[in-house]
């Protein structure tokens, strides 16, 4: 090959290397600067950048520039986006393959994605959203702003691959001490936490979500249909905990995880009792009626809302 064939050249990890050369004769990138000009042509370099073996890609400059704009860099969830790299050092991303039927890019997003949920008390369906909406979750993620947000249903797929998967826990296990190192469990009641325990709280706000959306329901029907039986037989809190505008968190102001989920099962079964005992036998066939009886059996049944999923430590 003539001289001016070989004009560009490229790096790898470090080395020059004329397209063309011979292997074994690459001048290394030191000497390549020193080295006359061709035929008075500049050498053209093209830089090949080592591929990233982590399952998220570098911050999107969108995504940096307009969360910088708003937050200040101590952000918390900054921190944890310009820092993920350290953070996610000694992770072993092999072992999220155990997760299975999804991409590693995936996995790892729904793995952050559930201590985040775990920090903050939000059940999937907010998380899922949140995940759309919240630039900081983005930033921290290294997601582009237009990121569409995901499936909730995943993220409950997702927990039951993970629960009870020793691999997969260890992982999870290791972000969250990573995570935990800069601040993210900043309430003391779950500092040292585990892996084990952060799938029982996930799921289990996701129990009393879906509890409390089905009461909510059902006493909107009974409000529309019958409002002065419901007022004879209904209790004087339950507005304070199935209005429109009560949220998980501030039910969780009130009273524990664990304590929220036995008040809302007590509701229910207090309710689905009074309806049986009415007479009014269309009104136990109401579809948000028969929701709330199907909901009653798969989350609470025989046991109760505490069963063998839940920690040995309260949350």
């Amino acid at each position: 090959m003539s001289a001016s064939a070989g004009l560009s050249s490229c790096v790898l990890l470090g080395v020059a290397r004329p397209f063309g050369a011979a292997s074994g004769v690459w001048p290394t990138l030191s000497r390549l600067r020193k080295a006359p000009l061709l035929h008075g042509a500049p050498i053209t370099m093209e830089v090949i950048m080592p591929p990233r073996t982590v399952p998220y890609p570098q911050l999107p400059l969108d995504t940096a520039r307009v969360a910088r704009s708003v937050y200040n860099r101590e952000h918390l969830y900054l921190l944890i986006g310009d820092r993920l790299d350290l953070l996610c050092a000694d992770v072993s991303w092999q072992d999220l393959t155990v997760f299975g039927g999804s991409d590693a890019r995936s996995l790892f997003t729904m793995a952050m994605l559930t201590l985040f949920q775990f920090a903050e008390d939000v059940p999937d369906r907010q998380a899922a959203d949140a995940l759309r909406t919240r630039l900081d979750w983005k930033y921290a993620l290294h997601l582009p702003l237009d990121y569409p947000g995901l499936d909730p249903a995943r993220l409950a797929e997702f927990r039951q691959r993970l629960t009870g998967n020793e691999v997969g826990e260890r992982v999870l296990g290791c972000l969250l001490d990573r995570l935990e190192s800069v601040g993210l469990l900043g309430g003391v009641h779950k500092r040292g936490a585990d892996a084990r325990r952060v799938l029982w709280t996930v799921e289990a706000l996701n129990r009393l979500e879906r509890a409390q959306t089905a009461m909510s329901l059902a006493l909107e029907a009974l409000a529309a249909n019958d409002p002065d039986w419901l007022r004879r037989v209904g209790s004087p809190h339950w507005h304070a905990r199935y209005g429109r505008e009560v949220s998980i968190k501030s039910l969780l102001q009130r009273n524990n995880l664990a304590a929220q989920l036995e008040a809302l099962g007590a509701d229910i079964a207090h309710l689905l009792s009074v309806v049986r005992a009415s007479g009014h036998e269309d009104m136990a066939h109401w579809p948000e009626m028969l929701a709330l009886q199907s909901l009653w059996e798969q989350t609470y049944g025989a046991q109760g809302p505490a069963h063998s999923e839940r920690p040995d430590r309260p949350t």
